[in-house]
């Protein structure tokens, strides 16, 4: 017997087959993404270095720059590992730099003649670590509270004018890094002559390239070739040239020049002692803007990678990673930094979902580390002042060009002003013009909020009491004689003094027939400065001479210690308070009531149907089927929950529908008065009670039971519908009284 073997199809692969496979893909992007974000984090981080220390430190300066790439490479490690975004690449921002240069030229500035520079870049390393753990513990600070959400109401065009600021001084120090003069008025003849020129145009056309370039080229790309090809192209020129490096080094094109020795060089315990700590105290104001300027840029950037890649974060997460961060870059000399926006969204679109990316760029950045420091020498100044004029314009063309259009003429000159201080006076005061703004800003915009949010009078919205028919005529009639105003927002002096405006007018509309009474219902109020006190005084004064008495509705309590501070509201005065907006028209009305003469009296049976029963006949006869009833206050006449078997007529006193709450007083439905009924629409859909109906006071009514009426219907059909007709038009009027507060309420 001869066998055979049958070969079976393949399946597709396991999912543990996949599985390897997939991560070894994912690892090698990672890689790649990594590596090549990382050369460019290189090349921006020596490009802000240079900014940070000048070279006005001669030797010392590579010392500074080897602990600032140390402390970049910790900021950048630390916030990849503890972000919640694998792509985050993190590094010294743009407007942190700036300050931290502004740290670095104050403490060279204050610097007592003869100084040695070991003590001065000692100064200035305490200076900036001093305000990166600042910074670190602000950020991670605002992300343990849940409070960084709190800079996202700092005004767009502040903010605005602040970055595109921070994009001037970029290009500024571009200039000076690459030709060795700060850009300035007085200096604009020194940078134009041919030395000049010559030094810092090659840093206008790498940032060109680079700007003009992204249209065309993959940034991951365009990025690492144009540094490096660059950098290839000047040591090219010099070979052919017949120029040495150590030539050009020493003619100022290239950064340094570096000595030889060891890049790193940490800070020992031992030069602690000699830190100025005089001069860094000098520095407090840009060691305290530091954390306020990294949140506010921070949070700018993370909503802008919200954006990018459609995902919402976990701003409080990502506050707490930058902290972290920053606080294990600070330690050794690095400056404040956070999640880069432009990196960090070019990781994402080029497939990097793993952490390695990051801990890959942060690797890149610490490679020089290892090197001897004169082998930054290779680095020709404008390359890296190339790399700062791209993201000077990048940030001056987002807020100055593309940004325009979503700016009023108000906002967008403000971000004139910001950068124009900037230009002229620098960061900080760039900054104290911004804060200004800012409060500017939020006076004007709030000022045009409107504090009166809707007018209505008591012929269109009443309280929550169902009147007998002469209470509801009088007040169908006198409603005007209540204005009522619905309040909104933040009262401070310009928004009440509009209110006050507002009050005034309507009483000057119809001087004869205005308003007697005033309701300023405060449910929507968030708040009630010193200054709107003021208005509120003056409407207590100016209320006597218009002869009305203003109540004051739902007032937090807050507000109402303001207020009886200030002497207002209390006793005997003409403000006075109603707990709800519901209760101040119960007492507006019952005012109205008891003006006209009308009182609360009894309505017997026969007076409440006159309309429906002209014949007192027919109310003996209705007599038969109903059943009287004496209730005592606080009884209760209508349980919530029980078949709604039954309606009531009251005949005196009053009675409230209203449900339990556990842990609250009772939430008032409607209290009905002598002369109405309650339970009707019940009765008619058949649905359990709603609501208990309790008794204010003693009252009297009677009770039409559901069998009692269907007996009616059999025995007496032209009573029966005599009632029904009755309870009918009730439900109409107090449906077509409640369509024409909401159509009031709707327009408003």
């Amino acid at each position: 017997m001869s066998t055979s073997t049958v070969s079976q199809p393949e399946g597709p692969p396991s999912a543990g087959a996949v599985a390897p496979a997939r991560q070894r893909g994912e690892l090698l992007v990672a890689l790649v993404g990594g590596g090549a974000n990382g050369i460019i984090l290189l090349f921006l981080n020596i490009s802000m270095a240079g900014l940070v220390y000048p070279g006005a430190l001669g030797d010392l300066q590579a010392r500074g720059v080897g602990l600032m790439l140390l402390g970049a490479a910790l900021l950048a490690l630390v916030t990849a590992l503890t972000s919640a975004l694998p792509i985050a690449i993190a590094a010294p921002q743009a407007a942190t730099v700036v300050i931290a240069g502004s740290i670095a030229a104050g403490v060279i500035a204050a610097a007592p003649a003869g100084a040695s520079g070991q003590a001065v870049l000692v100064t200035i390393l305490a200076g900036i670590m001093l305000s990166s753990l600042v910074g670190g513990l602000v950020l991670y600070g605002l992300g343990a509270t849940g409070l960084g959400r709190v800079a996202r109401f700092l005004p767009y065009p502040v903010v605005g004018g602040f970055i595109a600021g921070v994009g001037w001084l970029f290009i500024s120090g571009a200039i000076g890094l690459s030709a060795g003069i700060a850009p300035a008025p007085a200096t604009l003849a020194a940078l134009l002559a041919p030395d000049a020129l010559a030094r810092w145009l090659p840093a206008a056309a790498v940032g060109t390239i680079l700007v003009g370039g992204r249209r065309w080229w993959n940034p991951l790309l365009l990025f690492p070739v144009t540094l490096i090809g660059s950098v290839a192209l000047f040591h090219l020129a010099l070979a052919l040239g017949g120029t040495t490096l150590a030539a050009a080094a020493a003619d100022g094109w290239v950064l340094g020049p570096f000595a030889p020795g060891p890049l790193l060089q940490p800070l020992g315990l031992h030069e602690l002692g000699m830190v100025d700590w005089g001069a860094v105290a000098g520095q407090a104001l840009n060691i305290v803007t530091m954390p306020l300027i990294a949140a506010i840029v921070m949070i700018l950037y993370l909503s802008g990678i919200e954006i990018s890649i459609r995902r919402d974060l976990d701003l409080d997460r990502e506050l707490r990673a930058g902290g972290l961060g920053t606080l294990a870059g600070g330690a050794v000399g690095g400056v404040t930094g956070f999640h880069l926006l432009a990196l960090s969204v070019l990781m994402h679109r080029m497939g990097v979902r793993s952490r390695v990316g990051g801990a890959v760029a942060a690797g890149v950045v610490a490679l020089p580390l290892l090197l001897n420091a004169s082998a930054l020498n290779v680095l020709p100044r404008f390359v890296l002042g190339g790399l700062l004029i791209y993201f000077g314009y990048t940030f001056l063309h987002e807020w100055l060009a593309a940004q325009r259009r979503r700016m009023s003429r108000l906002d967008y000159g403000v971000v004139l002003l910001i950068v124009a201080v900037i230009a002229a006076y620098g960061l900080l005061p760039g900054v104290g013009v911004g804060l200004v703004a800012a409060l500017g800003l939020f006076a004007a915009e709030y000022s045009r909020v409107r504090v009166v949010r809707q007018v209505l009078s008591g012929a269109t919205r009443r309280s929550r009491v169902t009147r007998a028919d002469p209470e509801r005529r009088l007040l169908d009639a006198e409603g005007e004689r209540v204005a009522i105003f619905r309040l909104q927002g933040y009262i401070f002096f310009g928004t009440a003094a509009a209110m006050l405006d507002t009050i005034r007018a309507r009483l000057q509309a119809r001087p004869s027939r205005g308003p007697r009474y005033l309701i300023l219902d405060f449910a929507d109020v968030t708040g009630l400065d010193s200054a709107g006190l003021y208005v509120f005084s003056r409407l207590e004064q100016q209320s006597a001479g218009w002869g009305v008495t203003v109540l004051l509705s739902a007032m937090p309590e807050p507000m109402r210690r303001q207020l009886a501070a200030a002497g207002l509201g209390g006793e005997g005065g003409r403000l006075s308070h109603a707990t709800s907006l519901d209760r101040a028209l119960e007492w507006c009305e019952d005012a109205l009531v008891r003006e006209a003469g009308l009182g609360r009296a009894a309505i017997t049976l026969a007076e409440q149907l006159r309309d429906a029963l002209p014949d007192p006949a027919q109310v003996e006869r209705l007599r038969a089927y109903l059943e009287r009833r004496e209730a005592a206050a606080g009884e209760r006449l209508l349980r919530q929950g029980d078949p709604a078997d039954g309606l009531l007529f009251i005949e005196s006193g009053s009675v409230t529908a209203q449900i339990e709450r556990v842990g609250a007083p009772p939430l008032r439905l409607q209290t009905s008065v002598g002369g109405t009924v309650v339970g009707e629409i019940g009765l008619y859909l058949g649905a359990p009670r709603t609501s208990d109906v309790v008794c204010d006071e003693p009252c009297v009514v009677y009770r039409l039971s559901a069998a009692a009426l269907a007996r009616m219907g059999d025995e007496s059909p032209e009573l029966a519908g005599a009632v029904h007709a009755h309870l009918a038009r009730r439900m109409a009027e107090r449906l077509t009284h409640t369509i024409r507060a909401l159509d009031a309420a709707l327009d408003g």
